[in-house]
């Protein structure tokens, strides 16, 4: 494969996503294009803590590198990473492009250092990305860096794996709570509420989950969301199990004993499609063309309805129509037909 570097392709990559867990998620087709270029290459990865968890058993990788974000937190500080990088890669790709990204890629000293941002700090790179055209989704934003260096790339969808003993620590934790194998996972909270599908939806959903007999709910516990799961708990007229707060492998290992997981758009939604996980996805305002890639997936289920508003960033809204008119038996459908196959 003919690339910018010629016959001089490079040994070491560094790829760099600091945040937030669906966006580190979203950039594995990269990865993984990177090692089809580079096949003879070293590719490491840094994020921010603790994102770089979910990366721990993707086999492209040589290392994953923490970066501490805030105090006491696990990881390590800036200055202590660039010491221990500098002068470490011959290319490296940030796919992030914020201030402290971009400076951390500049103080690698890597030759090839692929990026965009605003100026001034567009100036910390050397090689710019193609424009986006209007239908890229994420993904496809990304692996526009890998073909600024390599040419034309072809898109894979995101994997991830978890340890047999992962796995087996999340069938126990369902077990030890009466649940097996039949388990949908449902997660309640998103990082704005106006992502988030009403309470008493929920709760309608778990009780048609429970009357049809076959599958059996659970709902996930939430950094944050306590109180809007003890409210779940009193609207639902039979025993609710809400499981603990997990960390991400731990997570990950139950979403893999899971047979599906409801969730709406999150990090948490990408990463059991990585898995591989049955997922339906309740999509209000953001726009599913971007951060909904996954139309050749066949375990992955979008669930949304038409909204002249969307996108939409708001963090609250007056008139949350795009969510609210997501009907419990629509979305109770339309989950059974995904895990019968249909």
């Amino acid at each position: 494969m003919k690339t910018r570097f010629g016959k001089g392709e490079p040994r070491t990559i560094l790829v760099t996503r600091l945040r937030f867990l669906g966006d580190v998620v979203l950039t594995l087709p990269v990865v993984s294009a990177l090692r089809r270029a580079y096949p003879g290459a070293a590719i490491d990865y840094l994020c921010e803590a603790p994102y770089h968890e979910v990366l721990d058993r993707v086999p492209e990788l040589r290392a994953v590198h923490a970066l501490r974000r805030g105090d006491g937190a696990t990881g390590e500080g800036a200055w202590e990473l660039v010491r221990r990088l500098r002068g470490r890669y011959d290319l490296v790709l940030d796919l992030f492009g914020n201030p402290r990204s971009a400076w951390l890629t500049w103080l690698t000293g890597a030759p090839t250092r692929v990026g965009r941002g605003r100026f001034p700090r567009s100036l910390l790179y050397n090689v710019r990305p193609p424009e986006d055209l209007p239908d890229d989704s994420a993904p496809r934003h990304h692996l526009r860096f890998v073909e600024s260096i390599a040419g034309p790339q072809a898109l894979t969808a995101p994997r991830l794996t978890v340890s047999p003993a992962e796995l087996s620590a999340g069938r126990r934790m369902l077990e030890d709570r009466g649940l097996g194998g039949n388990t949908v996972a449902i997660l309640t909270g998103a990082t704005q509420p106006t992502k988030e599908w009403p309470e008493e939806r929920f709760v309608g959903l778990a009780a048609q989950l429970r009357m049809d007999g076959r599958y059996r709910p659970v709902f996930l516990g939430q950094p944050g969301k306590r109180r809007r799961l003890e409210r779940i708990r009193a609207l639902s007229n039979s025993k609710v199990v809400i499981l603990p707060e997990l960390e991400l492998r731990p997570l990950m290992g139950l979403l893999a004993a899971c047979r599906a997981l409801v969730a709406g758009d999150g990090g948490i939604m990408h990463l059991a499609i990585a898995l591989g996980v049955p997922t339906l996805a309740l999509f209000g305002p953001t726009d599913p063309n971007i951060w909904f890639p996954y139309d050749d997936q066949p375990h992955a289920e979008l669930l949304t309805m038409p909204a002249h508003c969307r996108p939409c960033h708001k963090h609250v809204c007056d008139d949350p129509f795009c969510l609210a008119d997501l009907g419990v038996d629509f979305a109770f459908e339309r989950l059974v037909a995904l895990l019968e196959g249909r």
